[in-house]
């Protein structure tokens, strides 16, 4: 134990065992990072210097071949009223840890569940690792319907034409001649036998033979007619998505957390990998046996989000979120969520060490939320752009001299995932077929067959459209009920996430609400207490009562001390206004 300030002490624990101190613990300051807008903090402590038997059990848990398995470490702060654990963590003995001659071992920790923690065990996990161990099941994955379809298919409507046309003139031909045939045999019986027995039974056969060829040629033709069909129409496939809730709630599982969100673009997502399988052909006939679109909905090694931390920032990304851990639960939440306003119990002292800023920097001249485009694989993430691509451009009308104006930067939200495309309308090459379907349909149901060719390709309506089967770029696609609505890129889209989520940025949108003051401060009076209302949430009130948010929180214990960054919402201009282009 140390008594290091007039409020607390320091109890420092080492593999469950109360320990002496490091040598730097009269200078321990606990730096609380609230990075992008978050309530939980990043926290960091320095490495610590360890000496005698401490120095020993680290050694010995090296030499034991434990070097990337955490040395469990922690430090309360007490004083006569309460306890709080400040730092609950390990000694990360794989990350720099030094052994020295002089026997003092100086090491890193790194908090256990903190952010930090989180994102660094989401970085080294990978989504063919989760489902190598059983994390991912075919339970969890949802199917979507696809076909690929040629953005110019003129060569194959041009073949149809020709070939229904060929198709249509042979068999006319021959029912034509049959008829004939029948109707000649038909007459010699009604008139009654005039000439030779002989002649007349030829003529009964022949046309017994054309109609038996006639029927033969009919099912041929249709036989033909259909095989054709099925080559030109491009089958009906399907794909194998994943939920991006149940993304996150099974890689949360993993990490040892409940997954939380009231985000409820959650629901109606999917994500659906580049497709990395290749179709079974028959070699004879050169048509395809089995379509293979994807196993499963996981991000394969080529695809952004084939790890865990790229996952859950590619979220965070589209839903402009942040993550916050909550004891055993990760909540997951936008950043104009109400639930990051609650304000802890500190309230801040009247003092003067402080300086004010405004977050002008903060402010950019052009913002663009993008997704991406497969322009290899997939020429209809091209062809229907809009929706992809959304820009914010903040300026200032009132200011006359250009060269004075200092709103100048640019920013890129970058979604890597494309869009997935709906199959709104019959092409022209399945409106050239469905003559053709037609046509067979009836002469097949007319000799008491069952056929539906035009059927197949009116169902097509509402499934998902790409340009080839091996896609090269995952999408993420607006579903239900395994096709895609007419609606879906009203549901979602890069102006969806702005409108929703994004739009928190703002400078003008929600009252001016992105414009806030920066005070800069130092010896802030801090002690314990103060440290136990705000370490856990960054929200607090100022002397005067007005909401107000931590950036950056650094407790130098010893001297019941603060320094840091905090903001408030300040409306400093009101001449500031958005322009929205939506490219087509």
């Amino acid at each position: 134990m140390s008594q290091t300030s007039i409020s607390a002490n320091l109890r420092f624990n080492l593999n469950n065992k109360v320990v002496d101190a490091p040598i730097e613990w009269e200078d321990i300051s606990i730096d609380a990072n609230f990075e992008d807008g978050g309530v939980q903090p990043i926290i960091d402590i320095d490495s610590f210097t360890f000496v005698d038997k401490e120095a020993q059990e680290i050694r010995e848990w090296i030499s034991a071949g434990r070097i990337f398995e955490g040395i469990p470490f922690k430090i309360d702060a007490y004083n006569i009223n309460t306890s709080k654990n400040s730092f609950d963590g390990y000694i990360n003995c794989a990350n720099g840890v030094e052994l020295h001659e002089d026997t003092t071992v100086k090491a890193n920790i790194q908090l256990a569940k903190g952010l930090t923690s989180v994102r660094d065990r989401l970085a080294g996990t990978t989504m063919s690792y989760l489902d190598s161990i059983g994390v991912f099941t075919q339970a969890d994955y949802t199917s979507v319907k696809y076909v690929v379809e040629k953005l110019d298919n003129k060569l194959e409507i041009l073949m149809n034409i020709v070939v229904a046309f060929m198709l249509s003139v042979q068999l006319k031909q021959q029912v034509e001649k049959t008829g004939n045939s029948i109707a000649t045999a038909s007459g010699i019986f009604a008139a009654g036998f005039t000439g030779s027995v002989g002649s007349a039974i030829y003529l009964v056969a022949s046309a017994i033979l054309n109609l038996v060829f006639t029927l033969f040629m009919v099912v041929a033709i249709l036989n033909l007619a259909t095989q054709i069909f099925e080559a030109l129409l491009p089958i009906p496939r399907t794909h194998k998505t994943l939920g991006l809730r149940t993304a996150l709630t099974k890689i949360a599982n993993h990490l040892g957390y409940t997954f939380s969100s009231p985000i409820a673009l959650l629901d109606d997502l999917v994500y659906l990998p580049s497709n990395l399988e290749t179709d079974d052909v028959n070699l004879l006939t050169g048509l395809i046996n089995f379509p293979k679109g994807t196993k499963t909905g996981l991000p394969n090694e080529r695809d952004y989000g084939f790890t865990g931390l790229e996952f859950f920032e590619l979220c965070e990304k589209m839903f402009n979120a942040n993550i916050k851990v909550d004891g055993t639960t990760l909540e997951f939440r936008s950043k104009n969520d109400p639930y990051w306003k609650q304000s802890s119990t500190y309230q801040m002292p009247d003092y003067l060490l402080r300086v004010k800023r405004f977050n002008t920097d903060e402010l950019v001249f052009s913002r663009l939320i993008r997704f991406d485009t497969d322009e290899i694989a997939d020429e209809w993430t091209l062809n229907n752009f809009k929706g992809t691509n959304y820009e914010i451009i903040t300026n200032d009308t009132t200011i006359t001299n250009s060269e004075a104006k200092y709103i100048t930067k640019h920013e890129t939200i970058s979604i890597p995932v494309a869009l997935g495309n709906r199959k709104d309308s019959l092409n022209g090459l399945e409106n050239s077929l469905a003559d053709l379907a037609g046509t067979v349909d009836e002469v097949i149901n007319f000799f008491g067959g069952s056929s539906n060719l035009a059927g197949k390709i009116t169902s097509r309506i509402g499934v998902l459209k790409v340009g080839t089967n091996n896609t090269t770029k995952p999408k993420l696609l607006y579903v239900k009920g395994g096709k895609l609505p007419s609606n879906h890129r009203q549901m979602f889209s890069a102006k969806v996430l702005y409108d929703l989520y994004i739009n928190e940025k703002s400078f003008v949108l929600n009252n001016f609400g992105g414009q806030k003051a920066l005070y800069s401060f130092e010896k802030l009076p801090f002690g314990f207490d103060n440290y136990l209302k705000s370490i856990e949430n960054s929200n607090f009130v100022d002397s005067n009562n007005n909401h107000a948010k931590f950036r950056s929180l650094n407790w130098l214990i010893s001297g019941d001390t603060a320094e840091g960054e905090y903001e408030q919402k300040e409306i400093y201009t009101t001449t500031l206004t958005e322009t929205y282009i939506e490219a087509q």
